[in-house]
């Protein structure tokens, strides 16, 4: 099934393209989140991953087993990742590799109920802005909108929209990092 999906991806078939990603997602992502530990990094890798190859999709050769294939340049892909980032941040050759051991199941539990956590508190953070600093913050960080574009599309002055990410951005601060009330 996936050496037909593979043939018909090398030959434009953006449909193939569609079910090859569906039908390898998940196990991909799951792949990549155990390398990392990090679920950002391996879900924006893994549609990285597919967004290579449809854009390579006419130079591709045959291949015999496409899910070890896209294991293969999953995994690759990872180590570059993190070679990039060792090279801008400084991190060691000692890190890289501790990175890319499979983390027990028990610590990927627990860093993702951490991220849990904060997500929570976020999202408590971000009903604490006003509806105008949450449109800004959606425009600039969700859709990775410019201030210049947030201007235009609120019909605001520039200087205004940078006024508004400002204080929503440190309500958001201000509220994420206070301590939580115990009650006894």
């Amino acid at each position: 099934m996936y050496e037909l999906l593979w043939k018909e991806i090398r030959a434009g078939e953006s449909t193939a393209m569609k079910r090859l990603y569906q039908e390898s997602y998940q196990l991909l992502f799951i792949y990549a989140f155990r390398l990392t530990a990090d679920r950002d990094l391996a879900k924006d890798s893994v549609h990285e991953l597919f967004c290579d190859i449809w854009e390579r999709r006419h130079t591709l050769s045959d291949v015999e087993n496409v899910p070890a294939y896209l294991r293969t340049s999953l995994k690759n892909k990872i180590l570059r990742d993190i070679k990039r980032i060792e090279a801008t941040d400084s991190i060691t050759d000692s890190t890289l590799h501790h990175d890319l051991v499979e983390h027990s199941y028990e610590e990927l539990l627990i860093r993702t109920q951490t991220g849990e956590l904060q997500q929570q508190r976020l999202q408590q953070a971000l009903a604490r802005l006003t509806p105008m600093q949450a449109e800004v913050i959606k425009l600039k960080y969700f859709e990775k909108k410019s201030y210049a574009e947030i201007a235009a599309l609120l019909n605001l002055q520039e200087r205004t929209v940078y006024n508004h990410a400002f204080m929503a951005i440190t309500t958001l601060r201000n509220e994420i990092h206070k301590k939580p009330i115990i009650k006894k």
